[in-house]
């Protein structure tokens, strides 16, 4: 059995301006689905969907079109939810 848990870091640097960086980490292999929001819930992006193996990951996020605000990210595993801001 792992000690590891899946988990939802913060981003960083918060608040960001041109580019942010978000780490997960799985305990085990898992389908993942990781996207972005805006303050309304709308969906903006899709970062990762797809099935990742165990362990560390790390996503950036280039600001590029996205107009400023507040923005708020999911992360959807087999036994995991979690969102942060």
């Amino acid at each position: 059995m792992s000690i590891f848990k899946d988990d939802l870091s913060q981003n960083y640097p918060n608040p960001f301006r041109s580019e942010t960086i978000i780490n997960y980490n799985l305990a085990k292999p898992s389908k993942v689905n990781l996207s972005l929001f805006d303050v309304n819930g709308r969906l903006v992006k899709i970062l990762v969907s797809g099935f990742n193996q165990a362990g560390s990951h790390t996503v950036r996020v280039n600001a590029g079109s996205l107009k400023p605000g507040i923005y708020f990210y999911r992360l959807n595993t087999s036994n995991y939810s979690g969102t942060k801001d």
